[in-house]
């Protein structure tokens, strides 16, 4: 795994507009729940000219995103807003405890803030 990482990093560094090793690099990152890397390679990615953001790494992002930053503040560019308002579904549905284990796979088990905090 480590070399296949450092292969994609070199071939995305080689050219930036590498989408395969750009997603298998963001993908390693996620699966191994390293945020802190997925963001940091996140911006080598501006010149992919994604029409949308993959919805899973807009979870990730705004997952990233709000361990260190208040409500009030701007959030990065390109998150749609029913991403955020459903993170902050998640977030509440958690906090609540008014759902079983089970409930709560079944209303978020396909998000990545659930893998994140539950399944990796």
């Amino acid at each position: 795994l480590t070399a296949n990482l450092l292969e994609c990093q070199t071939l995305l560094l080689s050219n930036r507009q590498n989408r395969l090793a750009f997603e298998y690099l963001e993908a390693t990152y996620l699966l191994d729940g390293n945020l802190d890397n997925f963001a940091q390679c996140y911006s080598l990615g501006n010149e992919l000219s994604y029409s949308s953001i993959p919805l899973v790494f807009q979870q990730a992002l705004i997952l990233y995103w709000s361990r260190d930053h208040s409500a009030s503040e701007q959030m990065p560019d390109g998150l749609r807003p029913d991403v955020v308002k459903a993170m902050n579904q998640f977030y509440a549905d958690v906090q609540s405890k008014r759902y079983a284990p089970e409930q709560l796979k079944e209303r978020w088990g396909k998000t990545y803030w659930y893998y994140y905090f539950y399944e990796r």
